[in-house]
């Protein structure tokens, strides 16, 4: 490798992440609020009173010229109607309304005042309140949201190529088994890919993911050099099987984007998850490629509203899958300023999601069990809270267009995750091809958290990362069909290999 190994804990050369200025404070207004049905906080404010009147002193205090709802690519009635139909789940029905989530730009504000001020500001105007009689009950600091590609060196490639992720015993997620199954490379899948950019003109991905995102803008399209992350996302899911550059895990799913970059901020990311709820169904992936600079780059869900909105999502039965985030901490740790953590435990707590951390390619064995570690240099998030890993460095894949058509290594909790969601669609398309009912995110969740895969090493490591999923293992665990079986032909599509997953 081309970067000096620290296994198992975060590089101690790496510099402190540089201080991101915080862009918007979100204020969640109480129950007893009429919402109403429009995007006017002064109506809102008129017909609420008895319950504002802090409220409104505190905006005309600081002079706060726009407040605008944290929903803006749903209307009120569709944002209710998607809560109405989460309402029955079990597991994820919706604990509080999106409805009374609104953003505060501190772009127009004079700066005198921090984020961190202004929130104290505002809960300290309702503290003299009994809880049931606030007007907002709760205040944060929004964090622009980023890609979470790993801010070091991630390896060069190795002698596969970049391509060892896909192999079968303990280096890899062992495609080539899914691949020997029918629905293994994804058929009747979709997924969905969240962040801000993509060039979907790049030739491992021309026309397999669309040509613009489902909501908000490209950012591609303005600046290649923060826009080209989705690109190598890409191609980790669908790259073409064409034996130049690399194979995706699922090249038969049906992929499509959104974005949270709408050409203004770079804050939609719940506008992001909701749209592309509405576009996928039960069974199907969301792949959230974000993490939160503002909040010690922890993973999305660390947003109260990305909270909600990933439960909404997972409600439907969508499989959310969730970048761990590039901050070298234990998530487990993280509190939120109303005392929420990143917990399966408390069903409260919990989003849904599947939660990925990363780790070094090379295989290593301590103590009779032979896997990964946990990879420290790409600054990996570890904890309780992440339920399986994947390669955090040297994964081939697509690089931005300006170089023409290039490959080149992607790392991260980025590649990572982007792994765990071809697995998750490989999984689906194995259980739909055998005529089974779809999973819902929990039961793929538990699925690829307990069936035996890949540990990690070494075996009293703390920074947990959970398991690499084992895909040869997760076939046998879901009856697929084998590929011959399935079509009851001799020339079914064989499982590449040499060519395409190596040199």
């Amino acid at each position: 490798m081309d970067t000096p190994r620290t296994p198992d804990e975060p590089a101690p050369d790496m510099p402190p992440r540089p201080s991101v200025p915080a862009p918007a404070v979100v204020l969640v207004l109480g129950e007893k609020v009429a919402a109403g049905a429009g995007d006017d906080l002064d109506r809102v404010l008129d017909d609420n009173l008895d319950l504002l009147g802090p409220l409104r002193d505190f905006l005309a205090r600081n002079k706060v010229p726009r407040v605008e709802r944290v929903v803006t690519a749903l209307s009120v009635g569709e944002l209710l109607e998607a809560e109405r139909e989460a309402a029955d789940d079990p597991d994820f029905a919706p604990l509080e309304s999106l409805t009374r989530y609104w953003r505060i730009d501190l772009a127009g504000l004079d700066g005198v005042k921090s984020a961190e001020q202004l929130v104290e500001e505002l809960l300290a105007g309702e503290r003299d309140r009994a809880a049931s009689e606030r007007g907002v009950v709760n205040a944060y600091v929004e964090s622009a949201a980023q890609s979470p590609g790993a801010p070091a060196a991630i390896g060069a490639l190795t002698v596969q190529s970049g391509q060892g992720w896909l192999r079968p015993g303990e280096e890899g997620v062992n495609a080539w088994a899914a691949w020997d199954h029918r629905g293994g490379r994804g058929e009747d899948i979709r997924v969905v890919d969240v962040e801000q950019g993509w060039q979907f003109t790049h030739p491992d991905v021309d026309g397999l993911a669309g040509t613009a995102p489902l909501v908000h803008r490209n950012r591609f399209d303005e600046s290649p050099s923060e826009g080209d992350h989705g690109t190598s996302v890409l191609g980790i899911l669908v790259g073409r099987t064409n034996g130049v550059g690399g194979t995706g895990i699922v090249p038969r799913a049906t992929v499509r984007t959104c974005s949270h970059y709408d050409g203004g901020t770079v804050m939609r990311t719940v506008d992001a998850i909701l749209v592309a709820r509405n576009d996928l169904a039960a069974g199907d992936v969301l792949l959230l490629e974000v993490h939160l600079p503002h909040t010690g780059y922890l993973c999305a869900e660390a947003d109260d509203a990305t909270f909600h909105a990933i439960r909404l999502a997972a409600a439907k039965g969508i499989v959310v899958v969730e970048a761990a985030g590039n901050g070298a901490a234990d998530i487990s740790l993280w509190r939120s300023t109303a005392g929420r953590r990143l917990s399966r435990d408390v069903p409260a707590e919990d989003s849904g999601a599947i939660v990925v951390g990363a780790c070094w390619q090379e295989v290593e064995t301590d103590g009779g069990v032979t896997g990964h570690a946990y990879h420290g240099a790409a600054r990996s998030n570890y904890g309780a809270r992440v339920d399986c890993y994947a390669w955090g460095d040297g994964v081939r894949a697509p690089v931005v267009g300006t170089r023409g058509g290039a490959h080149g290594p992607f790392g991260g909790t980025s590649a990572a995750a982007a792994i765990i969601a071809g697995v998750a669609a490989a999984v689906q398309g194995m259980v739909v091809a055998a005529g089974g009912p779809r999973l819902r995110t929990k039961a793929m969740r538990d699925l690829l958290r307990d069936t035996p895969g890949t540990g990690q090493v070494p075996v009293a490591s703390t920074f947990l990362i959970g398991v690499m999923p084992d895909l040869g293992r997760l076939a046998t665990a879901v009856g697929a069909l084998p590929v011959q079986e399935a079509t009851g032909s001799s020339t079914a599509t064989t499982v590449p290999d040499g060519p395409e997953c190596s040199s």
